[in-house]
């Protein structure tokens, strides 16, 4: 399956993911944490879609790709700011958008699209990534991977 790595922007695998939720049935989280799931849920999309737009305006500001389909186009390392406490963090947003709107949808069995999520991307895009990076930065990077974790 090495064919789909790099191949799928995250964003759409978010989209797709977001619209496999929602088709299922709803109803069976709101008898486990009731209406705390709304407000719960949004919070987490919100923090979610901050989480990514901080670390897309640390990209921009370094003046380096924010491409995830071509990372052997990245002219910078970031490892300062939120990159110091998760090695990526827009998926790790992109995993939170996804956990904020199964509680939204309110639906037990849609958890099971942020583990779909950060398994496909884990596997897709991060470990494709970093066999780009190790061999880019070399020691910089193995450094770095050591200190920061991939998730949290």
């Amino acid at each position: 399956m090495k064919f789909l790595e790099l191949k799928i922007p995250p964003p759409v695998v978010v989209v797709l993911t977001g619209l496999l939720m929602w088709l299922i049935p709803s109803g069976a989280l709101e008898v486990l944490i009731g209406s705390w799931s709304l407000y719960l849920g949004t919070v987490l999309m919100v923090l979610g879609v901050l989480m990514d737009g901080y670390a897309a305006m640390m990209f921009l500001v370094a003046k380096t790709t924010i491409s995830p389909i071509a990372p052997q186009n990245a002219s910078t390392l970031i490892v300062s700011g939120i990159f110091k406490l998760t090695r990526n963090p827009m998926y790790l947003g992109m995993a939170i958008l996804l956990l904020g709107w199964a509680l939204l949808l309110q639906s037990a069995a849609a958890l099971m699209g942020p583990i779909l999520f950060i398994t496909y991307i884990t596997r897709f895009q991060i470990l494709p990534e970093e066999r780009i990076l190790s061999q880019k930065w070399g020691e910089a990077y193995t450094a770095y991977k050591s200190k920061t974790k991939r998730w949290l």
